[in-house]
């Protein structure tokens, strides 16, 4: 991949721009809410990362969002956009957020509070944005505020478009509980002070640093987007996209529902 920074912009002022963008299913969960639902998220930052994405129906399944490569590919168009169509890449802001939703998997495990991205486009974006400005005037972010977050139809935003503020949450409560991919944040940190390598896996997918103790600062921290949403090269883009067919009218979206945060909680 290419190095600098032409591929994404951060803060809410490009993000915010309601413009066109001019396949490796990767990355973290991300919030998706079904229609009529309302899940309970926590933000653990308000950092408006913005690139473009494509979104593709392949392998029986849509769960195959690729960041567009054209801001690093010097000749040419690249395979994204060839093969899924410029007109398909879109703007999207990423923001680290707590699914407290408790569901269980298909191996019969139980999960919440799961770190997942929250993928928004220019309208969430836009109200996001408003909340953030209205917080700033106060001298607060939306950095550890809990929010009730309705999907009121199917043509809703799939990461809901209603974001009613419960209240303030206790961070340092939150890593405790806190959960990746079905693993505890403070088993995955354990496991980064045992050695370099370990660690450096870590730091690829979460801003984590270490303090004056030589640890892994124990606290939830935003992931790492430059690295987590990179664009891959056209050669792994043209391989992951072989035998593509496009498939129109069907939702996209993480899948796992279940039923809503509990009423006591932790933090």
């Amino acid at each position: 991949m290419a190095e600098g920074k032409s591929w994404y912009s951060t803060g809410f002022k490009d993000a915010a721009q309601d413009k066109k963008s001019d396949i490796t299913t990767y990355g973290p969960d991300r919030i998706w809410i079904p229609a009529g639902k309302s899940r309970e998220l926590i933000f653990v930052d308000d950092s408006a990362f913005t690139f473009d994405e494509h979104n593709c129906f392949l392998n029986g399944s849509w769960k195959n969002w690729m960041t567009c490569a054209a801001p690093i590919t010097e000749e040419g168009e690249p395979e994204c956009c060839k093969a899924l169509g410029r007109e398909s890449k879109y703007r999207v802001t990423t923001f680290t957020v707590i699914d407290c939703d408790k569901w269980t998997d298909k191996k019969g495990n139980v999960r919440q509070y799961e770190v997942k991205v929250l993928p928004a486009k220019f309208n969430t974006t836009q109200k996001l944005q408003r909340k953030a400005d209205e917080l700033a005037k106060d001298g607060k972010t939306l950095k550890g505020r809990l929010y009730r977050v309705t999907r009121e139809t199917a043509k809703s935003p799939a990461v809901g478009d209603e974001y009613e503020f419960v209240r303030e949450v206790d961070m340092a409560k939150l890593f405790s509980v806190a959960t990746y991919k079905g693993k505890k944040l403070s088993e995955l940190w354990d496991k980064a002070d045992e050695d370099a390598t370990t660690f450096a896996k870590l730091a690829r997918v979460f801003s984590v640093a270490k303090g004056e103790d030589g640890k892994v600062v124990r606290k939830v921290v935003p992931f790492r987007y430059d690295t987590v949403f990179a664009p891959k090269m056209n050669s792994e883009l043209k391989e992951s996209l072989a035998g593509y067919k496009r498939k129109d009218g069907e939702d996209a979206g993480n899948s796992g529902g279940g039923s809503s945060a509990d009423e006591e909680v932790p933090f």
